[in-house]
């Protein structure tokens, strides 16, 4: 009797594990890259379709499109990991916080690459106006302040869009759970690492 009791056990315990699938989790994060360099590339078209309309339309246009970016590139992917995952039965947020994480250090270390090659040639070009620039700004409070308020806008956008993602991840791996698949289907997936039990002996 105990050793049936401690089989049924260990079987419980392999339904209920929820390791991370690493392939399921770079699988959506390949995904939801796309997604971002997609939905970048309609973004930079409609940017520059508005150039002639001044510069608050383009401001306003690209923070909105950012969020919209953000939110449907981590949905897709979480949804894709969640989905993918062999072992899922409850860790479908899991996989899509894990998911948000890894998208958002590889689109901040890509960011970091393509603007800092970028900045490097752009002061290496035009660093006799940087200099001007400068004393102008450090002559100038009310310009100091502005310059200040600009950057202090752009990290708070920054981190609205990444905090819309990680919702939109937990949504999309919630949603990509096996337990939201409808019962017909849900029955005919395997659950790996699970076993049926046998049936158990009669105990006199």
């Amino acid at each position: 009797m105990a050793e049936v009791t401690s089989e049924y056990v260990a079987e419980d315990a392999a339904v209920l594990s929820r390791k991370i699938s690493w392939s399921a989790v770079f699988s959506g994060t390949l995904v939801a890259l796309a997604i971002e360099l997609l939905f970048a590339a309609f973004g930079l078209f409609i940017g520059f379709t508005m150039s002639g309309g001044g510069g608050g339309g383009i401001s306003a246009w690209s923070q909105a499109w950012y969020f919209v970016t953000a939110f449907v590139a981590l949905f897709v992917g979480s949804w894709v990991a969640a989905r993918s995952a062999e072992s899922l039965y409850g860790g479908g947020r899991t996989h899509g916080a894990v998911t948000w994480g890894l998208t958002t250090m590889s689109t901040f270390a890509f960011g970091i690459w393509l603007f800092g090659s970028a900045l490097n040639a752009a002061v290496m070009t035009v660093r006799p106006a940087v200099a001007a620039t400068t004393n102008a700004v450090t002559s100038s409070p009310q310009a100091a302040g502005m310059a200040a308020g600009d950057a202090s806008t752009l990290f708070l956008v920054i981190f609205g869009g990444i905090l819309c993602a990680y919702v939109a991840s937990l949504i999309g791996g919630s949603l990509g759970d096996r337990r939201h698949l409808p019962p017909q289907l849900a029955a005919r997936l395997p659950r790996f690492g699970h076993t049926a039990p046998s049936a158990s002996p009669a105990v006199s």
